[in-house]
């Protein structure tokens, strides 16, 4: 069982090298291997929740607006939970962060464009899929997200909608030094929505 697993941040190092070629993204490294090193917190002699989330940019980038990469990122990582023997997962995620224009290497204005209930829409179909397919069960948590407050009531709305429906709780995320949660902030407002 796995209750808190960062879905932007369990992408499998091979896709998001595919991904990012595909749109045009430079990275630093351009195999799997290396990018796995370039992402390590491992060798560093500094560790920080700052360290850690920094790479969420990359992540989030080959997934942002397209319905494809969501979809696939999801069954694989249902694929990847089943490998590990892990046969339940709740998985986080801001959805805000992944929606929006997909990244392409010329701006093109016709590209689609994803709303957040798209978002969740999709990852909750690929994960019901993906839990069919390998036997397993994956269930999300919406994540607030602490560097953008206004978002809170949207997420409120997303996890009332889908509750029972694949969505089972919620959670905030973001590096809490530089962004505390406050007695009377939105975060705490949306929390007593949601209870």
């Amino acid at each position: 069982v796995e209750l808190h697993t960062h879905f932007d941040g369990a992408l499998r190092a091979e896709t998001v090298i595919d991904l990012a070629k595909r749109k045009g993204i430079q990275l630093p490294v351009d195999n799997a291997e290396e990018f796995k090193q370039y992402i390590s917190c491992a060798d560093q002699e500094e560790k920080s929740l700052a360290l850690f989330l920094q790479f969420f940019d990359i992540f989030n980038a080959v997934l942002r607006g397209d319905s494809h990469a969501l979809r696939r990122c999801a069954i694989e990582f249902c694929e990847d939970q089943a490998i590990q023997g892990v046969l339940y997962t709740e998985v986080r995620y801001a959805p805000q962060l992944m929606s929006g224009k997909m990244h392409t290497v010329t701006e093109d204005t016709t590209c689609p464009s994803l709303t957040n209930d798209e978002v969740v829409q999709i990852l909750l179909d690929a994960f019901a899929e993906g839990s069919k397919r390998y036997g397993i069960k994956v269930n999300s948590i919406l994540g607030l997200f602490r560097p953008k407050p206004e978002w809170a009531a949207e997420t409120i709305e997303l996890c009332k909608k889908y509750y029972g429906k694949g969505v089972v709780g919620l959670d905030i995320g973001g590096d809490e030094a530089v962004y505390p949660v406050k007695h009377n902030d939105e975060f705490v407002k949306a929390f007593q929505v949601w209870l």
